[in-house]
């Protein structure tokens, strides 16, 4: 699975929980925090709350053609 495939199979808000669950237990939990930095240094996510995110529209998956 590349990038584009785990954030198009998150919800629109999404929690630390779903990421793991999408990864299936192949990536430790600062592999999934050093994932959520990127994306959000790359403006692709936002944090709306302690434990939630939501995608931006600068998201990758925003940008696919239909």
């Amino acid at each position: 699975m590349n990038i584009i495939n785990y954030i198009e199979g998150l919800a629109p808000t999404f929690t630390m929980d779903d990421l793991r669950a999408l990864k299936r237990g192949f990536c430790g939990e600062s592999a999934l925090r050093n994932i959520i930095t990127r994306w959000r240094h790359d403006g692709w996510i936002e944090k709306t709350d302690s434990k939630h995110w939501s995608k931006v529209s600068q998201c990758p998956i925003a940008t696919l053609p239909q």
